[in-house]
């Protein structure tokens, strides 16, 4: 059952999914679109308004506890007051859709499915790993993203940073061993992501590692991408937008342990 939003503190409220709100004028041409951000595939989650055309880029940081559709809704709230944005005048909620945390992705994209419904917004769904690849600095041809996938495991994506526009995943994201990875690397290679932290003594001497400041996820940085992917490849699917795991939860794993 999708939880439509009827007003800002009572985001679990299921009714008609025949109801639809009224909805403020939208802006005209892709460009001005207002773009709402949602980052919480990761302990440092945040949430960010982002319009290019009026200069609006501003986020607010989430705590661990606030990475739940609950709370999600009255940080979203204030944000928008500050900016003096009503909920209809949303018009794209980008959110990332993993790989991350299994409890923290599904709370951002409940959030956006059901802001999404209850205001008319579009929604698109990006890969937290694309998110890190572009923070990275500095800029080289290779960008690799890792995100810690626990049991000495990593989530890693390599991207190709050879062309003007935006880094593209060239590797597609994947998950695995520790040593494999490293085994990967080459002469030159970016490096970013909160998956090096018990790594960075074994990583290759030619190896660069990004600024610890821009390994995790921002929510700002989600609004923009998702902003160039919506002007690239248009909207996703409301009702078919899910979580990317990219694994098995450790209790699906032991299910199908002979």
């Amino acid at each position: 059952m999708l939880y439509i939003l009827r007003h800002w503190d009572d985001v679990q409220t299921p009714i008609s999914c025949c109801w639809r709100p009224s909805v403020v004028a939208r802006s005209e041409g892709i460009g001005s679109l207002r773009v709402l951000g949602l980052e919480t595939s990761t302990l440092s989650g945040s949430v960010a308004v982002y319009d290019p055309n009026a200069d609006v880029a501003l986020a607010r940081s989430l705590t661990p506890e606030q990475r739940t559709a609950q709370s999600l809704a009255p940080t979203v709230r204030d944000l928008l007051a500050d900016i003096g944005w009503q909920p209809g005048d949303i018009e794209l909620i980008a959110v990332t859709v993993g790989p991350g945390s299994f409890t923290g992705l599904r709370a951002g994209v409940t959030m956006a499915k059901t802001l999404g419904y209850a205001t008319s917004s579009s929604v698109i769904g990006v890969n937290t790993l694309a998110v890190m690849a572009d923070q990275a600095t500095p800029r080289s041809t290779r960008i690799w993203a890792v995100l810690d996938a626990q049991r000495q495991q990593l989530f890693a994506a390599l991207f190709d940073n050879s062309t003007p526009t935006r880094p593209y995943e060239s590797d597609a994201t994947s998950i695995c061993d520790r040593d494999t990875w490293l085994g990967q690397l080459q002469n030159g290679d970016v490096a970013s992501g909160a998956g090096l932290t018990p790594l960075l003594s074994e990583l290759p001497t030619n190896t660069v590692v990004s600024p610890e400041e821009v390994w995790h996820p921002t929510a700002l940085t989600v609004a923009r991408l998702g902003l160039e992917q919506y002007q690239a490849e248009g909207p996703a699917d409301l009702w078919k937008l899910v979580p990317n795991y990219y694994r098995k939860s450790a209790a699906e794993e032991k299910l199908e342990q002979p």
